[in-house]
């Protein structure tokens, strides 16, 4: 896992360093992504938001994330504007500190690691075309976190053990877009970023991956795929994510596709973009 490593040292930590687990990747990953989302969470300001760490009570939790929820907002309305709300690959934390910017991935990683110490039941939850995160409470009720798109809510839900993996949330009431969502291990946060990475690699090097109208989008692709270009041609993304990333098939189960159609019809109705990834 070499190759994996080359890019995490470039696009997540931004210099040298050593995996802090040999023999788990994922593991090396995704702690050294939440050490540097912390430090980018206290350079722009939100360093004391682990002070009341551990709640006790669903209140407690709640009120937590909200807090947490304000700050990354806040960033989000201080960003140097775009034409769109679409930072299609501003996760690797490299890429947040030198664009002040962020998208769904980079949010979550964000709102995790400014409540790093809060021993807070978390999970990355899966959408078609999002990353949120989700939040088993001190009463087992499940709290819907998505720090992109400003919202903490306690829901009520049908849970749903997949046959490829991972606990489908069917959510009493559509929140945005989504209906149907899949909570899965944190570290799978980790593989968002990947993702992003390789949507990096696509819009710089793939004609056909080109989306119109966003043609800013695909230049500033090429300035970092040009400058990191030996370090993603050596990655195999698809090969390797695989084996890493087994939960990552429930968007192949009925139930996920099934949602996956319904949200695009609502993202085309309303104009939003969506890949068929």
């Amino acid at each position: 896992m070499e190759e994996l490593w080359a890019l995490w040292r470039d696009l997540v930590i931004g210099g040298d360093g050593d995996p802090l687990f040999p023999g788990d990747p994922v593991r090396s990953c995704f702690h050294t992504l939440l050490q540097e989302g912390s430090r980018l969470v206290k350079e722009w300001g939100g360093g004391g938001l682990d002070e009341r760490a551990s709640p006790a009570t669903d209140e407690e939790v709640v009120a937590l994330l909200k807090r947490s929820l304000a700050f990354i907002r806040g960033l989000r309305s201080a960003a140097p504007p775009r034409d769109r709300f679409l930072g299609m690959f501003f996760s690797p934390p490299v890429i947040m500190r030198e664009r002040r910017d962020f998208n769904c991935v980079g949010a979550s990683v964000l709102g995790m690691a400014s409540l790093i110490q809060a021993n807070l039941s978390w999970y990355c939850a899966l959408a078609p075309n999002h990353v949120l995160l989700v939040v088993r409470l001190p009463s087992t009720r499940w709290c819907y976190v998505d720090f992109a798109n400003g919202v903490v809510e306690v829901v009520s839900c049908k849970e749903l053990e997949l046959e490829e993996g991972g606990t489908a949330l069917c959510l009493e009431q559509r929140i945005g877009f989504f209906r149907t969502i899949v909570a899965l291990p944190p570290e799978y946060l980790v593989h968002g970023v990947l993702g992003n990475c390789l949507t990096i690699k696509r819009l710089a090097t793939e004609k056909e991956f080109f989306v119109p109208g966003y043609e800013k989008e695909s230049e500033l692709a090429r300035v970092y795929y040009d400058r990191y270009k030996d370090t993603f041609d050596a990655l195999d993304f698809y090969g390797m994510c695989r084996p890493l990333f087994p939960l990552a098939d429930c968007m192949q189960s009925s139930v996920m596709k099934r949602e996956t159609k319904i949200v695009h019809e609502f993202m085309e109705a309303e104009g939003a973009y969506h890949s068929d990834e």
